[in-house]
């Protein structure tokens, strides 16, 4: 009962951090100078080791320039330790993080690149990503990897973003975990594929530019429901208390609200994915303008 209710009074906090992630966005679109390039396509392949509490990731990225540029200023999360830059006939690249926003990182290209030129880049990068030390939202945990259950939203930076939280962008997303866990997250969901040494291979892809990026993973269970309209994929422990119907009903009420306030979503199905971790309730929207993290106590 707890639960239920903290989880319904969460859902106040949706309209502060929707306004917030407006206001920001607003703010860069009245910015006199955006990003020298914009990423357009992600192909990502990222090896998740809850044991480890580590990833693994190598990030195919398509960017565009929007001005005459020889450098690319990317987002990266500070535990993230960026390994190495190629570019698409495999030459090695420099780049360095900011000296005072270790979030950003730029990559120097041989060469400044006309406007509208296409450059794509394979970064290589793995780390830690245990507790909130160095979130990119101060006193948030954006990103955790245990055995207790795994959530890597996009507000953590766990891949290079440009121009956040603006950019939209198409992108396919290869997530290596243990076979005992599922995945839930952005995009179109392809069945698992078996690998070698008790591990599953889960693909979601994102073929229309949206903020795609955020997945949820752990020992959960689906339950498909249906309220007021609104199609909710429920993932949640087998021990989980309150019913699913009961949180599909909780987010069909806040999409109702927001739909009022924002106009009516072009795709209303949307999925829950329920962890252990710290209380957390996490919620996504498969292509449409927000994710929020919903904190709970006990």
């Amino acid at each position: 009962m707890t639960r239920i209710t903290t989880f319904r009074a969460a859902f106040t906090l949706t309209l502060a951090c929707l306004l917030a992630a407006l206001l920001a966005a607003s703010a860069q679109a009245q910015a006199p100078r955006g990003p020298a390039f914009l990423a357009q396509h992600y192909d990502i392949s990222a090896t998740v080791d809850p044991g480890g509490q580590s990833l693994s990731a190598l990030a195919k990225v398509e960017f565009v320039a929007n001005e005459v540029s020889g450098g690319i200023r990317v987002e990266l999360n500070q535990n993230l330790d960026l390994k190495e830059v190629k570019t698409a006939d495999g030459k090695t690249l420099n780049f360095e993080r900011d000296s005072v926003n270790t979030l950003f990182v730029t990559v120097f290209l041989p060469q400044s690149v006309a406007t509208g030129t296409k450059v794509t880049l394979t970064f290589n990068y793995a780390g830690l990503l245990a507790n909130q030390d160095n979130s990119p939202v101060p006193g948030l945990r954006t990103a955790v990897i245990s055995k207790e259950g795994t959530y890597l939203l996009l507000p953590a930076r766990w891949f290079p973003l440009t121009n956040y939280p603006a950019n939209r962008y198409s992108a396919v997303f290869h997530l290596n975990v243990p076979d005992n866990i599922a995945v839930a997250g952005t995009g179109k969901a392809s069945a698992p594929t078996p690998l070698a040494g008790g591990r599953l291979l889960y693909t979601f892809e994102g073929a229309t530019p949206e903020p795609y990026g955020t997945f949820v993973a752990g020992e959960l269970k689906l339950s498909p429901e249906q309220s007021e309209g609104v199609n909710v994929a429920v993932y949640a422990p087998a021990s989980a208390l309150g019913k699913p119907a009961d949180f599909a009903a909780d987010v069909a009420r806040a999409v109702t609200m927001f739909s009022d306030m924002f106009g009516p979503l072009h795709n209303p199905d949307l999925s829950l994915a329920q962890l252990e971790i710290g209380q957390r309730v996490t919620t996504r929207r498969t292509g449409q303008l927000f994710e929020e993290v919903f904190a709970s106590s006990t």
